[in-house]
């Protein structure tokens, strides 16, 4: 029903020459989120370091790995809370590339340093010691979910539970996507104090990763924030995911968010002379 997100081959085709994909490096000058999620960059950016206390980035070599500052210190923050409690590793997937902009592949947000794609598992081996970094490169992350019959796996463990209620109580985090089924499970399971399950929201993939996105920095003028979320848990609005009357509805939704998926057209004026 919901599946991984997957890019256009059009779109894959026109980032061959996208400039933003083929920067290595940040700019230069003070820390600052610009024009939104889907449609900006990032200056000043910071290299999450590729492992941690409690953290390891997978697949390095896709130089996905940068951010505003506000974005490394949340996830190396979240990975040393939960290796208090948990033996486990946080498994870190793309952030943003080293200016921001549109990815060559997997996303249409990632734009501003302020997205972080997590992984919800992580292999037994991580919790003794790094992987090298040619061994991240083969991972793949587990789904939490049978699309079959649209219930969790049995990787949805109650780790998750603890990593995505830490992660959305944060002040700084404005939302988070889950696949639909996994929402509904941590509604399900939820105990009394619940708001920070307002921040959860469904979205289409995130089976096998959530994806964090911070709120603008005070420091960032010229960064968007998104509307905000609407009030309440966000649990009884879950009926039309699974739907089978509202399928087709889905697929149109589902379209629109892919069109233009990575197009650089139209940037904030700051982010094209960033670029130059």
């Amino acid at each position: 029903m919901f599946g991984a997100l997957l890019v256009p081959t059009t779109a894959q085709t026109t980032l061959r020459s996208n400039p933003w994909a083929a920067v290595a490096t940040p700019s230069t000058g003070p820390a600052r989120s610009i024009g939104g999620y889907s449609n900006g960059c990032v200056q000043g950016a910071e290299a999450l370091p590729r492992t941690g206390d409690g953290y390891q980035v997978a697949r390095p070599s896709r130089n996905r790995h940068f951010g505003h500052p506000h974005l490394i210190a949340f996830i190396q923050e979240l990975a040393r809370s939960m290796r208090r409690d948990d033996p486990g590793v946080l498994f870190v997937g793309d952030l943003g590339q080293p200016r921001g902009g549109p990815a060559p592949s997997g996303h249409k947000s990632h734009q501003t340093g302020l997205d972080a794609d997590l992984w919800f598992w992580y292999p037994a081996a991580a919790s003794a010691s790094a992987l090298p970094a040619a061994h991240t490169e083969k991972l793949a992350p587990r789904s939490l979910v049978q699309n079959a019959d649209q219930r969790p796996t049995r990787f949805f463990t109650p780790r998750v539970h603890t990593l995505v209620r830490r992660a959305a109580s944060d002040p700084r985090v404005d939302r988070i996507f889950v696949h639909p089924v996994i929402k509904r499970e941590l509604c399900t399971h939820a105990r009394s104090e619940r708001q920070w399950l307002r921040k959860v929201r469904p979205w289409w993939g995130h089976d096998a990763h959530f994806h964090v996105r911070l709120r603008c920095p005070d420091s960032s003028a010229d960064c968007i924030d998104q509307a905000e979320v609407p009030a309440g848990d966000g649990c009884d609005a879950l009926a039309w995911w699974f739907d089978a009357k509202a399928q087709a509805d889905r697929k149109k939704g589902r379209r629109r968010y892919r069109k233009g998926m990575g197009s650089a057209a139209s940037m904030p004026a700051p982010c094209n002379r960033m670029i130059k």
